[in-house]
């Protein structure tokens, strides 16, 4: 369903989907303006300009196009550009998160006021309507990505919250006159409920089990990702971000080296078993022998050497998805018989919880997860408690 329109989404053939794709691929290779001023950005096209972005995820455009006003398309992407250039925590993928919602909640004032070029004249009743929409949807299409209407909601609101906040005070003429805390309420923002503190969404050993019973029948692209995974607790980014130099000996034993990109953190050290060891072994050497300049130059160890994405790590949500078919095909339930779904960062709380099993200290376990505060580290000892 349509957040503006009330309207239901027409459902595309996979031809259909395809050769649109292949128009907007031809598109975007025949237009020749400047990355700014087209209405699909492709990131790798503004790293001349500093903006960065995380190689594991399949997020390199952004549409803008979604927005229908030409007018308030225009302005958000100046606003865009100017927070990407400037950095200051906004993120390429933060730009790539906010706009469904900024984009949904501009078609919606353009729906109800069609002559508008600016946001001048929103008014606290327009934000009600848009409120009750939203609401609306959240609560009548639940999907992996509103699993908890509230929080979604409150996500929603938040977002156009900042953004409306950040126009006036760049001042810019799309600016609403009116103060945005005239606008939006503390109190429309529903209150989602909290994960319990000492939830940790681990992997149960039932689902272990039968995922190493039957590890050799996955995807081979996939499986040493996940022995890396569950053996260093490396998140998945790092994971993926591995480089030929990656392995260490030191004093006969061997060591996984990283860095961890969202702490900041460079040469961050594992130390790992022999088998994990000789795996790495086995990719390094392949890289080494399959990678040059062009399919590979940044000598990443889990690499496309072709396609799309030729030279750049395989994405997470590729990886997910590969694990997750593996889960439907061999049937594999959790604890309640539910179907298992996996995420790429229990593996993370896993290894964490087999330390706390084994009698590691909570000290050494930070220092090996890399945490940037001892707060998330604390989670796992209440577990223990």
């Amino acid at each position: 369903m349509n957040y503006s329109t009330g309207k239901p989404f027409i459902k595309q053939s996979q031809v259909a989907g395809f050769l649109m794709n292949a128009y907007k691929y031809l598109c975007q290779m025949t237009d020749t303006r400047n990355e700014w001023d087209k209405d699909i950005w492709n990131v790798k096209k503004l790293k001349q300009y500093g903006v960065d972005y995380e190689k594991t995820r399949s997020t390199s455009y952004i549409h803008f196009e979604r927005i229908k006003n030409k007018y308030f398309k225009e302005q958000y992407k100046r606003i865009m550009k100017e927070k990407l250039i400037t950095g200051n925590s906004f993120t390429w993928a933060t730009a790539v998160n906010w706009l469904p919602y900024i984009s949904r909640f501009l078609n919606f004032i353009f729906e109800k006021e069609p002559e508008w070029k600016t946001l001048q004249p929103l008014e606290r009743s327009h934000i009600e309507q848009y409120i009750e929409v939203v609401n609306r949807y959240a609560a009548e299409n639940p999907t992996k990505r509103i699993v908890d209407p509230k929080k979604h909601v409150h996500r929603e609101l938040t977002i156009i919250n900042r953004f409306l906040t950040e126009l006036q005070i760049r001042e810019y003429e799309m600016a609403p006159l009116k103060n945005v805390k005239s606008l939006i309420f503390p109190y429309d923002k529903p209150v989602a409920a909290k994960k319990p503190y000492d939830r940790v969404d681990h992997i149960p050993d039932i689902v272990l089990q039968k995922t190493f019973e039957n590890i050799d029948y996955f995807d081979k692209s996939v499986t040493p990702i996940i022995w890396i995974m569950y053996k260093t607790g490396l998140r998945i980014c790092d994971v993926l971000s591995l480089k030929q130099d990656c392995l260490l000996k030191i004093g006969g034993e061997y060591w996984i080296e990283s860095d961890i990109r969202k702490t900041y953190i460079q040469g961050h050290r594992v130390p790992i078993d022999n088998e994990l060891a000789s795996l790495l072994s086995v990719l390094i050497d392949r890289s080494v022998e399959k990678s040059n300049e062009e399919n590979n130059p940044d000598k990443y160890i889990i690499v496309r050497y072709k396609g799309q994405r030729r030279g750049m790590p395989y994405s997470q949500n590729w990886i997910r998805h590969r694990m997750n078919a593996f889960a439907r095909k061999y049937d594999i339930r959790d604890e309640q018989g539910q179907p298992y779904h996996f995420t790429n960062h229990s593996f993370r709380h896993t290894y964490a919880i087999k330390l706390l099993n084994s009698g590691v200290d909570i000290v050494t376990i930070q220092e090996l997860l890399a945490h940037a505060s001892p707060e998330m580290t604390l989670r796992y000892a209440k577990i223990l408690d």
